[in-house]
């Protein structure tokens, strides 16, 4: 039986089934890679309760400290939809062993479904809202920060001729992209009151669904910010206004003229942070996959509001 016995048994007591006994483990053939690269292994986990037996999918990944500690705060404020997770070590800063529910798989949502997710972030927003101390190391993301991961590659963009020969009309604008939206996320800084807990990755990628249950994972790269920078790469100029219902269900009810300027301050986020991993790609020698992701970012990174509905 795997090593994991032990981890499974004691992820099964925690998350409630306090006498599961784990009486048989197989993984699955299918892997997965997180963030990171790391490897995602699924297994087929049966356990008795009670004079039955039972059976469940779990996942076991090598998580970040960071991740672990994000993950148990978020199961302990109870948001349905984060998928239950167990470390037996939330302290030692080096990765290790984290298991979690298996969340399901990948597919279109209905716009019933859009609107869950969007309540449920709009919870998750509110209630860590104001408060960047649930985490002494919470990373924060302001305007610094982000330029000094941005720039370094933009810069190595600049200076090969390949990139500059096929994206160069875009060149000035992006410049000028980057100027505007780091004066929106100093502005909202200043302002403070939408700084949150964030996912920062937030797209359909990352969001699975489980017998027609939600689950946002990868959770990885969650930061201190403004709500609004988790809102462009998912939701739509018509489908944020489900987030601002969620937002008001929470006793928190922004002016809408702002909360949708704010919106559209934002909306070149995803172009500004998606295509440096495609530069990237593409000074790697990696260009047929690279040069249509940059076509479609740039004019995203460059644009000024969301498009009309």
């Amino acid at each position: 039986m795997t090593s994991f016995h032990d981890t499974f048994q004691a992820a099964l007591r925690r998350w409630g089934t306090r006498d599961a006994i784990v009486t048989d483990v197989k993984e699955r053939v299918e892997t997965a890679c997180d963030h990171g690269s790391e490897p995602v292994r699924f297994y087929d986990v049966t356990f008795s309760t009670v004079g039955e037996t039972r059976s469940v999918t779990l996942v076991i990944k090598i998580a970040l400290h960071y991740e672990r500690e994000i993950l148990a705060l978020l199961n302990s404020q109870g948001h349905r939809n984060i998928p239950l997770t167990y470390a037996e070590d939330l302290h030692t800063p080096i990765p290790m062993v984290m298991c979690q529910q298996h969340a399901g798989e990948r597919r279109s949502l209905t716009s019933e479904e859009v609107r869950t997710i969007a309540h449920s972030l709009a919870m998750i927003h509110a209630m860590n809202r104001g408060d960047a101390h649930h985490l002494p190391g919470m990373r924060r993301l302001v305007s610094h920060t982000f330029l000094a991961w941005w720039r370094p590659i933009w810069q190595q963009a600049l200076m090969d001729q390949s990139f500059v020969h096929e994206f160069g009309s875009y060149i000035s604008e992006i410049e000028q992209a980057v100027v505007r939206f780091t004066y929106t996320l100093d502005r909202l800084w200043q302002e403070a009151d939408s700084l949150t807990m964030l996912h920062t990755d937030l797209s359909l990628w990352h969001v699975l669904v489980d017998h027609n249950h939600l689950y946002i994972i990868d959770w990885d790269q969650a930061r201190y910010g403004p709500w609004y920078l988790d809102l462009p790469n998912l939701f739509t100029l018509e489908t944020v206004l489900a987030y601002y219902v969620g937002l008001c269900n929470a006793g928190i009810a922004p002016d809408m003229v702002t909360f949708l300027a704010n919106f559209h301050a934002t909306w070149s986020f995803v172009g500004l942070k998606y295509m440096i991993p495609s530069i990237q790609d593409w000074l790697h020698g990696e260009r047929i996959q690279s040069r249509t992701d940059l076509h479609a970012l740039l004019p995203r990174a460059i644009a000024h509001e969301a498009p009309s509905i």
